[in-house]
């Protein structure tokens, strides 16, 4: 529905801070199931040493609430902050490499 509506309407105001609110609740709930997972497994899981202390993850959800903020503003600048986070998820994760290396 919001990609849709964005679609439709791609520069107007609400459907971007509509699409920029669900991206965003999107990356707490992915910090929520990881803080879960990694109680469950413990510190000195796999799990644990493959995430590492996940930059990448807390720095993504930061980038997303400031995407939300800049939606309200200039909806277009929020594009460009969602696909910076896109092109960045494309990287391998190093932690995640040396974890399963050993």
């Amino acid at each position: 529905m919001a990609t849709e509506w964005m679609g439709l309407k791609p520069l107007a105001k609400f459907p971007t801070v509509f699409y920029s609110l669900i991206l965003f609740m999107c990356a707490v709930a992915y910090h929520m199931l990881q803080g879960a997972l990694l109680k469950s497994n413990g510190p000195d899981s796999l799990l644990a040493k493959s995430i590492g202390k996940d930059t990448k993850g807390k720095l993504s959800m930061v980038i997303y609430a400031i995407g939300v903020a800049s939606s309200f503003v200039i909806p277009v600048v929020s594009y460009i902050i969602y696909a910076a986070v896109a092109i960045a998820w494309i990287i391998p994760d190093i932690c995640l490499e040396r974890a399963l290396n050993n």
